[in-house]
């Protein structure tokens, strides 16, 4: 051996030793451009890696992976491609990408041993089907700059207490989702740097578990067998949760009372909305399809309904208590049945378009409720508190309920103009209420 391949050996232990590899394992260095894992000659120690070596693939260097085995570590700065259906088993330490790793079959990664605290950290290229998770009480952190595609599964298998945490880069799982067997009471938190992508459905086959979202998850699929009081689902403070699932879980716990966080109804078709155990932020509601309650629900901050899409308050009439905008666009409605909608805020909201309610309630200790253009009640309005502003863009509060009871107002009033519906035959001999006036005093009137 020259004194620079001699040098680089030394270096590359160095590297590793520094990585946390205690003294005493085996490290392999693939030493040629293109070989076999299995094959003795392919690494620098004349033998198969094996439990406990830390594995180092160069630069320029292509191994073929072609027989399940499990080691310590893997640094791959090369290429590692599965050529036979395989798994690569990692026990205590982790997986370092640079290079890439690829498949012309089918290809696993899974994390074996208890009470570890493992790693994969991607700053290369890596392709493959599966991940499974087996250890318990352990903890499988990933990072990197980098998207890993999982083409099948994101698995926890035989597994209880254990935590899969994306801090940084992405991971898009496949056409089987992420899933869930004899695997209890574990977590996934994806932080504030991390995105998940999961094209297929969440199947937690009626275990314990919990999402922790910090940053991004967009999911495909539906939740498939949530046990009652099983589940908890957290979009926390800036978070984003994009569902396009077509099914409700009545069992699923969903928190969603963050600042600055938002959920996202994006199915190109129908769909229900959870009702969560707290509120929505930010609740959006885009793509086609008639979005459903479930429930009455709050909204914090703004509901967004865009595109053709339809949001239905239910036959059973569910109510929508918000504080910030609505804001509607695109050619979809509002099928507001026989609900209500409350606008309750300390703010100044605003109400988008020519929308149709049919109870609404304003109840605004301060602030105002400006219309960008004019709103129609078919049902009651209710005047808790606080002015609508109809002035300012030329709108109109259109009453159209010829009862004369169908404005109750204890406190409030419209600064601008209020038409209401009168019918032959209907409320004769009743006051018609019109509590109008200007952006600083009320200056009712009545009609009998």
């Amino acid at each position: 051996m020259g004194i620079r391949n001699f040098i680089k050996y030394l270096l590359a232990g160095v590297v590793l030793l520094s990585s946390g590899i205690a003294f005493g394992q085996t490290i392999n260095i693939s030493k040629v451009v293109t070989g076999d894992w299995n094959n003795p000659a392919s690494w620098s120690q004349n033998r198969i890696p094996q439990d406990g070596d830390s594995v180092i693939i160069r630069v320029g260097h292509s191994i073929n992976f072609n027989a399940t085995t499990t080691i310590y570590a893997l640094n791959d700065s090369g290429t590692l491609v599965w050529t036979n259906p395989s798994q690569l088993n990692i026990s205590s330490g982790g997986i370092t990408v640079t290079g890439a790793l690829s498949k012309s079959s089918t290809a696993s990664i899974g994390f074996t041993s208890d009470n570890t605290d493992n790693y994969f950290i991607n700053n290369g290229s890596v392709v493959i089907d599966n991940i499974y998770l087996f250890n318990s009480d352990a903890k499988l952190t990933f990072n990197g700059t980098s998207n890993i595609t999982l083409n099948n599964n994101l698995l926890f298998n035989a597994c209880s207490n254990s935590e899969i945490i994306l801090e940084s880069g992405s991971i898009s799982a496949g056409g089987l989702g992420a899933s869930f067997s004899n695997a209890d009471s574990n977590t996934v938190r994806i932080e504030s740097s991390g995105s998940l992508t999961i094209s297929g459905n969440i199947n937690f086959n009626n275990f314990n578990f919990t999402i922790l979202n910090y940053g991004s998850i967009t999911q495909n699929g539906n939740f498939q067998n949530v046990a009652s009081n099983k589940v908890d689902c957290h979009n926390f403070e800036n978070a984003s949760w994009n569902y396009k699932g077509s099914t409700y879980s009545s069992n699923l716990k969903l928190y969603c009372n963050y600042s600055n966080s938002t959920f996202t109804y994006s199915r190109t078709g129908d769909q229900y909305i959870y009702t969560p155990q707290d509120t929505y932020w930010d609740l959006e509601l885009s793509s086609g399809g008639t979005k459903t309650l479930r429930g009455d629900i709050e909204v914090k901050n703004d509901i967004v309904i865009s595109d053709a899409t339809i949001l239905d308050v239910n036959s059973t009439n569910y109510s929508i208590t918000l504080s910030g905008n609505w804001n509607h666009s695109g050619t979809g409605t509002f099928n507001c049945q026989q609900g209500t909608v409350i606008l309750d805020s300390t703010t100044n909201q605003s109400v988008s378009t020519n929308e149709t309610f049919y109870n609404l309630t304003v109840n605004k200790n301060s602030g105002t409720v400006d219309l960008d253009d004019s709103i129609r009640i078919t049902g009651n309005l209710t005047l808790s508190d606080g002015i609508i502003d109809a002035r300012t863009n030329s709108g109109k509060v259109i009453l159209d309920n010829d009862q004369s009871n169908s404005l109750y107002q204890s406190s409030g009033w419209i600064d601008g103009e209020l038409k209401r519906k009168f019918t032959s035959g209907t409320g004769a001999g009743e006051d018609y209420f019109f509590p109008v006036g200007t952006g600083t005093s009320l200056n009712w009137a009545i009609f009998n």
